[in-house]
């Protein structure tokens, strides 16, 4: 009787096994439109999508899905400055007024609340379950992934679009023998794309050029400057200062945690990332102040890259979509060569600003089936592939892997950001690294980032002290974190001292 009882159990384990791989064997790959079940909800849905750049880009794919799954789609285009302001006080008081809405990853702790995260919505609506969801994200960069997720892991949206920053250089300037030949009587080394701080302010300052001046053997006709910075009063100067703090090393408040990707026990001003902060701010102000065009300390992304694109400058730091403006300057000027190449410095190799818009179902939303399955779409490979081949700035990473875009007629489309798009999620901006950073663990950060602009754009431009934009951020910060935080902040000893 035993052996006849242990045979069954035995048989019945068999089976349920067998069914499992099975059901694993029997989910298909979400790869785009034509793998949307039929949406039961037909009720229109409104989203609220970022604008600038190639955004018009997505429209015509949102229209696609419009058509394929018969729910009208409404949209607001507004520049990322206005959506926190405008969105927020929707999310907050439930007014349902946007079914899908742009997220900004630093934004994610704090709206976290009043989003659906994707394993609740895959659970409902997905017939694989949260296990399609799964199969699905597999292919979009890791780093991409924990941006749009909260401390604790939680992702709540479908990225769908990077910003990562890096530096972009003329390689034919850097190349040019007579250049070379004059950098290194000059410095006493060779020059080559910067992977140091120190040989970015050399190449810098080198290259900073008056009209009638000689580059590569020609008179300029022009005014030439050796780096393009993003110093406007904008959330741009945010990004492109932590691209030297970090590379330098240093970083913001400390984020004390229990675990890797776990929760945090409180943020800690340290004395040694105090002192990187002013050194960076020395650094990036000197690059603006002496460096770049005046231009550059009222402009954002769209005056630095006009730098480049029209060869008014050599070098600049940017995000990576703006490649496709950037490498026009190798059909205006005769022999130009652009790169996208690390921001210094080793072993913090192009510890650039970085993350992610993504899309989010808001809890307040009438429909959150059709925006569940227009945020899977837009992240989705079909998706991906189409706009990355207009230019879009993809987070799949298993699009760049792909061997077409590997070859020289993709370079300028997809290639040359795609080699460093991967390598940055896999070597320097790792899920491990991006663990560390406030950003993506206060529910105050996007207060913070929006208060940082303001006295970094004041001491990129010399209006006040390096010192005295630092102690600006780091008593805001101490006060939005008590405020609108949720764990303790605290400053090492002797750093009031230091900024005194």
């Amino acid at each position: 009787m035993k052996k006849k009882s242990l045979l069954i159990i035995c048989l019945v384990m068999v089976l349920v096994l067998s069914l499992g791989v099975s059901s694993a064997k029997a989910i298909k790959p979400f790869k785009g439109l034509a793998d949307i079940p039929e949406i039961k909800n037909k009720r229109p849905i409104h989203v609220a999508l970022e604008a600038g750049g190639g955004a018009e880009i997505q429209l015509k794919y949102i229209k696609k899905f419009s058509e394929k799954t018969g729910v009208p789609v409404t949209h607001e285009l507004m520049l990322m400055s206005v959506v926190y302001p405008k969105v927020m006080p929707e999310l907050v008081a439930g007014t349902g007024a946007y079914d899908c809405t742009v997220v900004e990853t630093t934004w994610t702790n704090e709206w976290s609340p009043y989003l659906y995260s994707i394993d609740e919505l895959a659970a409902k609506f997905d017939p694989a379950g949260v296990e399609g969801w799964k199969l699905d994200a597999a292919g979009i960069g890791t780093t991409m992934r924990r941006c749009a997720s909260d401390r604790f892991g939680v992702q709540y949206g479908m990225p769908y679009y990077t910003y990562d920053e890096f530096l972009f250089v003329r390689e034919d300037i850097t190349n040019h023998p007579t250049e070379k030949a004059n950098f290194k009587a000059k410095y006493g080394y060779e020059l080559r794309i910067p992977k140091t701080w120190k040989g970015l302010m050399d190449q810098a300052e080198f290259f900073t050029r008056k009209k009638g001046e000689r580059l590569k053997g020609e008179p300029l006709k022009h005014d030439f400057y050796g780096f393009a910075a993003m110093a406007g009063n904008f959330a741009h100067v945010h990004d492109s200062y932590p691209s030297v703090l970090w590379g330098m090393g240093g970083n913001y408040q400390t984020v004390v945690k229990e675990k890797l990707f776990g929760d945090v026990i409180e943020y800690v001003w340290e004395k040694k990332n105090v002192e990187l902060m002013i050194k960076a701010g020395e650094f990036y102000r000197k690059l603006v102040l002496d460096y770049s065009s005046p231009g550059c300390r009222t402009g954002f992304w769209d005056y630095n890259t006009s730098q480049i694109a029209e060869g008014y400058a050599y070098m600049m730091d940017n995000y990576i979509p703006l490649d496709q403006w950037a490498f026009t300057v190798e059909e205006k000027v005769p022999g130009a060569r652009l790169v996208i190449a690390p921001l210094p410095e080793a072993p913090y190799e192009s510890r650039g600003y970085v993350g992610n818009f993504y899309q989010g179902v808001t809890k307040a939303s009438k429909n959150p089936e059709a925006a569940f399955w227009l945020m899977r779409y837009m992240g989705s490979y079909e998706f991906q592939k189409a706009a990355g081949e207009e230019g879009w700035a993809s987070i799949r990473s298993d699009l760049y892997k792909e061997p077409q875009y590997k070859l020289p007629e993709w370079r300028t489309k997809i290639g040359a950001r795609g080699e460093m798009l991967l390598r940055n999620w896999s070597e320097w901006s790792t899920p491990e690294v991006v663990d560390t950073y406030f950003h993506f663990n206060s529910k105050a950060a996007g207060r913070m980032y929006e208060m940082h602009i303001l006295p970094l754009h004041q001491m990129a431009t010399g209006m006040i002290s390096v010192k005295d934009a630092v102690k600006w951020i780091i008593t805001e910060t101490i006060i939005l974190e008590q405020k609108f935080g949720d764990r303790p902040i605290r400053v090492e000893e002797g750093i009031w001292e230091l900024l005194k």
